[in-house]
């Protein structure tokens, strides 16, 4: 621990009743603001009233010694995790260009049940892609531009919103083998069309549902692993120890 701020005081000069010492200790840990002194209740009084613009120095000077390497690290977690994004919404878009190609040649060249299955699954195709462009650009940020709080916010919102949606996905898989199902009640006579619709929207759900449950997981998994290997390391920053004798500010 090496002493970086000292000063010394004497309220009373003449009488040489009283003294302080006033010192700030800077360690790869932390910084300590540390004082002695020897007074009456009055004088000490004084004293602690004289010392607030030296306390409010010697946290201006831990904050400035620190708050470049702080930034540094979170504009770097900050620029891994919207990669992150940028990765997930590359694979979407592609499943999405699958699905717009594929289904959108297919459709006219099928008839009945399969028809359906590659008209929805074009359909679906077109969704993912706008929400693959949207969730692309949004991640177009400046990484340097997310504060501590800002930081924290983003990373609790993206996981949350990743679980959300593979609770649509179950959703929509769910939904693909109703119809299914449901197709079976119209397989005969003159309801022939229905049977085929709902058999082939039925199967473009499970698969689609099925290809955003496993995205969606994967992306979250992979936000949370970052998260927990990278977090503690910015929340150890914020924890302050008050005594009767100094600040420390742990880093």
């Amino acid at each position: 621990m090496s002493l970086i701020y000292y000063d010394f005081c004497k309220i009373n000069p003449n009488s040489g009743n009283f003294f302080a010492k006033f010192k700030i200790y800077r360690s790869n840990r932390y910084i300590f603001i540390k004082y002695e002194n020897k007074s009456d209740n009055l004088q000490f009084r004084k004293f602690i009233i004289a010392m607030k613009k030296k306390v409010i120095l010697g946290f201006i000077l831990f904050i400035s010694s620190h708050s470049y390497a702080q930034q540094e690290k979170l504009t770097d977690f900050n620029q891994k995790r919207l990669l992150i994004n940028q990765r997930g919404m590359t694979v979407l878009a592609g499943w999405a260009l699958l699905n717009l190609a594929g289904g959108g040649i297919r459709l006219f060249h099928t008839e009945g049940v399969d028809k359906n299955f590659h008209i929805m699954n074009a359909t679906w195709g077109a969704v993912n892609m706008a929400i693959a462009g949207f969730g692309y650009f949004s991640s177009l940020q400046d990484p340097a531009g997310f504060g501590l709080y800002d930081t924290f916010n983003e990373q609790k919102f993206i996981q949350q919103f990743l679980l959300f949606n593979a609770g649509l996905d179950v959703a929509y898989i769910v939904g693909g083998f109703y119809l299914k199902e449901r197709s079976e009640r119209f397989s005969g006579g003159a309801n022939r069309t229905k049977y085929e619709r709902f058999k082939g929207f039925g199967r473009s759900l499970i698969l689609q549902g099925s290809f955003l449950l496993a995205f969606d997981l994967t992306l979250f998994f992979m936000h949370k692993l970052h998260g927990d290997n990278n977090l503690p390391a910015l929340l150890k920053n914020l924890e302050i120890g008050w005594n009767q004798v100094g600040i420390r500010l742990w880093l």
